[in-house]
């Protein structure tokens, strides 16, 4: 994940790290097929929980089905974290079809029903849309994820973004899996309006997509067109050779069986089944006034007694200008909590 974050005492302020218009790294997840097989047997040597993730397919008599397509299991080896993807059963393009491989994209895109593949978790790339004084809006640069906007197909025309199952599975388990616990304490929950059948529909959400007022942004269009992660293609998206796929909007359809997307080629397209297997770009806010500043002070990659002894002559002095780099807590007063800052930091001693 990104530096800043890897388990350090202090608490980086983001109005000193994000720029309008520049990637940024924050947060982790599957991303990479992993091919090397050296490294594969010896990820294969360490015991790890399995997790069963099923979805739900709607036969065309309206008979519902759970069937378990694929099981996950996480590992650590060297400092980085894996995952195990075994498919069981092939994942359908829509939910009311069998899992076959004629039904589902998995199989055109390289993986194969009975085999497991391995993919490293990786920091996730966002894409700034928006700064303020207080908080930064992004969205994640590649497709990462593909889901089912709703997996009920019999019931589709009655759920809404507020009861979708990507809803769900953003604000929980990816919100849970894809961020640390200091990394969630920069996220914001934002109240996003969303309309459905006409109706005004206000929700608060940690992670959430784009609405169809926000593709409809001039300064938006840069980045309608995205690709798909190595794990994106294994859950069974479509995608053409070059990995580009649509993805999934919050904004649905006036029928309220379609949902709104942004295809491959960037164009917006109000006919996508709400039950068929969608791209997902995750979007979040973040405060860009919490926390510390780096202490980094003289920029030179080293947390060490340069920067120590750049703050050792200014203790007990007051500060009138709130970017005053010393003052790494912003408390106002260059004090001995920012020499703690300073030793406490586990990059501390790494002199350069």
């Amino acid at each position: 994940a990104n530096h800043y974050f890897t388990d350090m005492t202090y608490k980086p302020i983001l109005k000193n790290l994000i720029r309008y218009g520049q990637d940024f790294q924050f947060g982790s997840w599957p991303q990479s097929r992993i091919d090397d097989t050296a490294l594969i047997a010896k990820l294969e040597k360490i015991n790890a929980p399995t997790v069963s993730f099923g979805y739900r397919y709607t036969s065309t008599a309206g008979m519902f089905y759970d069937t378990v397509d694929m099981t996950y299991s996480d590992v650590y080896y060297g400092g980085d974290r894996y995952r195990k993807v075994t498919i069981g059963s092939y994942r359908p393009y829509t939910v009311n079809v069998s899992p076959l491989y004629m039904e589902s994209y998995q199989s055109s895109n390289g993986y194969r029903q009975g085999k497991s593949y391995w993919f490293k978790w990786e920091p996730i790339t966002w894409q700034v849309l928006s700064v303020n004084g207080t908080k930064a809006e992004l969205i994640s640069k590649n497709i990462i994820d593909a889901r089912y906007f709703t997996e009920d197909y019999m019931n589709a025309a009655n759920i809404s973004w507020q009861d979708s199952a990507v809803r769900a599975w953003l604000n929980e388990s990816f919100y849970q899996d894809a961020f640390s616990e200091l990394e969630q304490e920069y996220i914001l929950e934002e109240t996003n309006t969303n309309y459905y059948h006409f109706l005004s529909q206000s929700n608060k959400d940690k992670v959430y997509l784009l609405s169809l007022d926000d593709l409809l942004n001039r300064s938006l269009a840069v980045v309608r067109r995205a690709v798909c992660t190595d794990y994106t293609l294994a859950q069974g998206i479509w995608a053409r050779s070059n990995a580009r796929s649509s993805w999934l909007t919050r904004t649905q359809e006036y029928d309220r069986n379609n949902v709104i997307i942004a295809d491959e080629y960037g164009n917006i397209d109000p006919f996508f089944s709400t039950t068929q297997l969608g791209g997902v770009r995750a979007v979040i806010s973040l405060s860009m006034t919490k926390g510390y500043k780096n202490a980094d002070l003289n920029a030179d990659g080293y947390i060490d007694i340069a920067d120590l002894s750049a703050v050792l002559p200014c203790l007990g002095q007051r500060v009138e200008d709130p970017t005053e780099a010393f003052d790494l807590n912003d408390n106002a007063t260059i004090d001995t909590q920012d020499i703690s800052i300073i030793l406490l930091d586990e990059n501390y001693g790494n002199i350069g």
